[in-house]
């Protein structure tokens, strides 16, 4: 299937606008001693600015889940 044209610019600010707000809860949550929610937001921070790097990289759109092309996980 061929991938319909995106704007790229605008796919990398939304990614790095969704991994600023995450970062912005995850310390939210550090200062009401919340550390395992905390925690979880700190991953998506980082997630959501790796993939605007892939998008910045690659010149396409990053996947939303990681997990299909994790050959380990091919069974589940």
């Amino acid at each position: 299937m061929t991938e319909t044209s995106f704007d790229k610019t605008k796919t990398i600010r939304y990614w790095l606008e969704c991994a600023a707000y995450d970062l912005e809860t995850g310390k939210s949550l550090m200062k009401s001693n919340r550390f395992p929610y905390a925690l979880f937001f700190a991953h998506l921070d980082v997630e959501k600015a790796l993939k605007s790097l892939v998008v910045k990289q690659t010149g396409e759109h990053a996947p939303y889940s990681y997990l299909k092309h994790i050959k380990i996980y091919k069974n589940i």
